[in-house]
């Protein structure tokens, strides 16, 4: 590199200043002068570096900036952290640290700078350089890494909310189905159970869907919907009793009723993960009255016997 200084007249004193990137680890300034009158007062030699820089994960040692531009510095991040780190140092010695180091999901930072795992029933679902486990909502915990928290068993979220929401129980199913069938009645049976063991103090009210089955073999499912002929007593939905009278069915047919429990957070629970339990029936075949064939026995005279019974008030 070389540097021309122009001649002054005068007796002023002038600084120049001059930047250049050395080709080696060692370089010589020569001053050359040409029959000037010129009186070197002082001389100084200085660089740049991007001091040490520690920002909680990211730790960036002194650096020589460079002449111009950018140097890039990579960084190694501890354990349980996100790697891919570095730090670019400028020409003018400031850092610009691009991508920090940030621990992993379900690990925070404790105080000697590491990433500790989460502690107890506590959780971190993001990946930040100082982000912090927080409790899991309720009735929810954990069945592996603790970068979310999953409901208990009979437990869910509502529909609309996410993994950072607290979770609703919802009833065990029936128990005990028993059913009878209606002498009375033409195709006509009742169904009796027993009220749900987890109420998690709330009511309960049972919903009955009913289907035909198509197939004689018991596991094959039942998907054929029973249709508006067939009736329940007092309700199909919201039913509040155990037990319900069904009417309208047909003869010598096989059924499925499936009896779901439900709540007030039922409604707002996927209907995958209400409890139920089903039981199947087959209705009786017809039966024809015996015939009488008279014949040519025109003067034969039948009995008929006729049973009343008198309800006295």
């Amino acid at each position: 590199m070389v540097v021309n200084l122009s001649n002054k007249i005068d007796r002023t004193i002038a600084t120049h200043d001059f930047s250049f990137e050395p080709k080696a680890s060692t370089f010589s300034i020569v001053f050359l002068s040409a029959g000037s009158c010129t009186l070197i007062k002082s001389m100084s030699v200085s660089y740049f570096i991007c001091e040490q820089n520690t920002n909680s994960l990211t730790n960036l040692p002194r650096t020589v900036a460079p002449a111009n531009g950018l140097q890039r510095v990579n960084v190694s991040c501890p354990e349980n952290s996100v790697e891919g780190t570095y730090g670019l140092c400028s020409s003018e010695g400031i850092w610009k640290i691009l991508s920090p180091c940030a621990c992993r999901k379900g690990y925070s930072l404790n105080r000697e700078e590491k990433c500790i795992e989460c502690q107890g029933i506590w959780y971190k679902d993001i990946m930040a350089e100082n982000g912090r486990c927080i409790p899991c909502p309720r009735n929810s915990g954990f069945s592996g890494e603790k970068s979310m928290c999953l409901c208990k068993t009979g437990f869910y979220r509502f529909e609309e909310e996410n993994h950072t929401q607290p979770c609703y129980g919802v009833p065990s199913s029936v128990k005990d189905i028993i059913y009878f069938e209606n002498t009375d009645v033409k195709s006509s049976v009742a169904l009796i159970w027993k009220s749900p063991v987890r109420r998690f103090n709330q009511n309960v009210l049972y919903d009955i869907l009913c289907n035909k089955c198509s197939s004689p073999i018991v596991s094959e499912p039942c998907t054929e919907s029973c249709g508006p002929s067939v009736s329940f007593s007092p309700s199909q939905q919201n039913l509040s009793y155990t037990y319900v009278t069904i009417q309208g069915l047909k003869e010598d047919t096989e059924y499925q009723f499936i009896i779901y429990s439900r709540n007030d957070n039922s409604p707002r629970i996927n209907i995958m993960n209400w409890k139920w339990q089903a039981i199947k029936i087959r209705t009786k075949p017809a039966t024809n009255p015996p015939k009488i064939d008279i014949g040519n026995n025109a003067g034969l005279v039948i009995g008929i016997s006729v049973a009343v019974v008198l309800m006295l008030a």
